[in-house]
């Protein structure tokens, strides 16, 4: 009984540390993300975006104004 609950034991950990640890997340779903510009309405890139009292407004929307 002793064996198989070591072998369990075993099983878990490597499942955790190493199958587990391989995972993808996406950390960086926020910068994929389209918003619309404030002031054109084109959908840019969130991470493109530049903000302009308090609202987000495309690149060249924020060079032209």
């Amino acid at each position: 009984m002793g064996k198989i609950i070591l072998f369990v034991l075993i099983g878990a950990a490597i499942y955790f540390f190493f199958i587990k640890s391989r995972e993808v997340t996406n950390k960086d779903n926020d910068e994929n993300e389209f918003v619309q510009c404030s002031n054109c309405g084109t959908f840019v890139l969130k991470k493109e975006m530049k903000e302009k009292n308090g609202k987000l407004v495309c690149k060249d929307c924020y060079e032209n104004s």
